[in-house]
């Protein structure tokens, strides 16, 4: 009997702050600026996925899903929103963790 052995892709969160003019999807304007930026392919091997999200005002804090080896090309990917889009008035990366709950206590942390 043979098994096979499957390998799981490490997932890295990222904690961003976001100040923004108006009410955007955040998720869809990310995926399609990574997508012009790296293609589809390096798009869905990326996984990105926005798990949690926090607004206090006009500010926004996000948790992002990335694969491990694609957090700087996402991070990359975020900075030239900033460049092309003007409603985002600022972006600041709070941190790089491995587990949700570390997010969501640096999201705390950083909210008050």
């Amino acid at each position: 009997m043979s098994r096979i052995i499957e390998i799981k892709d490490k997932e890295r969160y990222l904690v961003v702050s976001i100040l923004v003019k108006k009410d955007i999807d955040f998720e869809e304007l990310l995926k399609n600026t990574f997508k012009e930026i790296f293609g589809i392919l390096e798009l869905s091997k990326a996984k990105i996925k926005i798990i949690d999200k926090k607004k206090q005002k006009d500010n926004i804090f996000l948790i992002i899903r990335v694969n491990h080896t694609y957090i700087n090309h996402l991070k990359f990917a975020i900075g030239v929103m900033k460049l092309f889009y003007n409603f985002l008035e600022d972006i600041i990366f709070i941190d790089t963790v491995g587990t949700i709950k570390k997010a969501r206590l640096l999201i705390k942390e950083n909210a008050t």
